[in-house]
């Protein structure tokens, strides 16, 4: 954190002391988001809700069929499910089908099937997330003698799927790319082009890099979702890579939300392109096109994350999350701007230019970050319900750890953005301390922005982990289903 309180300091000293504090702060949190980060038990997403028979129940005949009923609807393309004997061998002779509610597949048995210990080895890839589960369920047929311990197929393992962590960081990788692309025009159309006109002359530098910036988000946002495609291939299990990526595009309702996620990310930044920076209301046409494509970008994120999944009120769940996205994307992107765009910018003006940009800039960002703060705040705690829902969940879930890492993240950005706003910026209104002060008051303006970007970074991660886990409430209900049963490892 900056020390505004300080006074006499000079700039030259106190980024010193500032440097320090802040690796000190981003190294403890590295090390409690890698502890609450750790992958933990497997994140399954279309997972098993019912089953006919139950896991751990001992049938005194061949069942001519057996049903699981999962959480999330499935992609037919993917989702099977195989029957093998106690030895971990597949049983011919089944047949695979699809219930008509969509979250249910059912294998049809043969009959004469002796007596022993059977295991139903299941595999998911949900349409609303697109997340990939597997595991397996066991029962018995005859009676309690003839209860044995399982040989765990091999394939119900996760090894052919992705690791964890590149689940994680594809994620974040395509949510960081987009939401800088997102917040370009915003940003520049409400806070950042409407005080420029004063200082016209010294205007240029800023112009540019933001142009430059443009280009390199939708460079960031197209290589994010591209790296976002090839980890979802990943999990597919057949085929060469190749394969993996044109059936993942073709065949599934995540492919076909990628390809419209894509297409809006290079129509945005062809529209920006041809934006009018200066002159804008020269080509208004182009700016609300760039403000509607800006918006449309959220949808396909919302339409495959957890809100998606929701049994009832999908729909507001589904707005409710891209009014998220939103938001956070303006904020996001607004404090990335002003680190990379802005503040490089300022260095360039002469003094009085400075002072008279910042303190109309500073207002102008204030109120767009307190009204994309609102909105996380509504649809944040709206999620958390849905999602946790309880303490329970919140304190003994890898997705409820992600969510309290998140949060204070958020506590410390918000105490950094305080300090801007109650300390730095009427400082810079203030005359007398702009006298006094020289440079100062701009230097530790642009230490605060820069340790609230590398803590917003830091929270993006716990963001990604949270989107490609299951949702803690799923997790703890799961869990109360589960039988213990005998097994051995293949």
């Amino acid at each position: 954190m900056t020390l505004p309180f300080v006074q006499g300091t000079r700039g030259g000293q106190i980024a010193p002391r500032i440097a320090r504090i802040s690796m000190v702060i981003v190294t403890a949190l590295a090390v409690i988001l890698a502890d609450a980060l750790s992958p933990g038990r497997a994140a399954a997403h279309a997972a098993l809700e019912s089953s006919n028979p139950v896991s751990g129940d001992v049938l005194a005949t061949v069942p001519e069929s057996i049903s699981v009923t999962y959480t999330e609807p499935l992609e037919q393309s993917y989702s099977r499910m195989a029957l093998h004997d106690s030895q971990g061998n597949q049983v011919e002779g089944v047949s695979l089908g699809f219930g008509d509610d969509g979250y249910t597949m059912v294998l049809d048995v043969p009959s004469g099937l002796p007596n022993g210990t059977y295991s139903v080895l299941w595999r998911t890839l949900s349409t609303a997330d697109g997340h990939t589960a597997q595991n397996y369920l066991a029962f018995t047929i005859g009676s309690n003698a003839d209860i044995v311990p399982i040989v765990i197929p091999g394939s119900a393992s996760a090894g052919d799927s992705a690791p964890q962590w590149a689940k994680t960081s594809s994620r974040w990788a395509a949510l960081v790319g987009a939401m800088v692309l997102i917040a370009s025009w915003p940003i520049w159309s409400t806070v950042i082009r409407p005080v420029l006109g004063p200082v016209r002359n010294e205007s240029a530098p800023i112009v540019r890099a933001m142009r430059r910036f443009v280009l390199g988000a939708v460079i960031a946002a197209i290589a994010g979702s591209l790296y976002a495609l090839a980890v979802q291939a990943w999990s597919l299990p057949e085929g060469t890579f190749f394969d993996r990526i044109i059936n993942t595009l073709g065949q599934t309702r995540y492919g076909y939300l990628w390809l419209a996620r894509l297409g809006l990310i290079v129509r945005l930044g062809l529209v920006l392109a041809a934006s009018g920076w200066w002159f804008m209301k020269r080509r208004q046409v182009e700016g609300v096109i760039a403000w509607t494509l800006a918006a449309a970008v959220a949808l396909p994120f919302s339409l495959i994350a957890h809100a998606s999944a929701q049994p009832s009120g999908r729909t507001f769940a589904i707005v409710a999350d891209a009014a998220h996205l939103l938001a956070s994307s303006v904020w996001v992107g607004g404090i990335t701007i002003l680190v990379a765009v802005v503040l490089p910018g300022v260095r360039r003006m002469t003094p009085e230019g400075r002072r008279s940009f910042l303190r109309r800039l500073l207002p102008q960002f204030s109120t767009m970050a307190l009204i994309c703060m609102a909105i996380m705040g509504l649809t944040g705690f709206y999620a958390g319900w849905l999602n946790v829902g309880n303490w329970t969940a919140l304190t003994t879930t890898t997705y409820g750890r992600a969510l309290i890492v998140k949060l204070g993240l958020l506590i410390l950005i918000l105490g950094l953005a305080g300090i801007n706003l109650l300390v730095i910026e009427r400082k810079l209104h203030n005359p007398e301390a702009n006298a006094n002060a020289g440079p100062v008051w701009s230097q530790r303006l642009r230490w605060t922005v820069t340790i609230e970007l590398v803590l917003v970074v830091i929270l993006l991660a716990a963001v990604g982990q949270m989107t490609s886990l299951q949702p803690a409430r799923d997790v703890v209900a799961e869990e109360a289903r589960q039988i213990a049963i005998g097994l051995d490892a293949a």
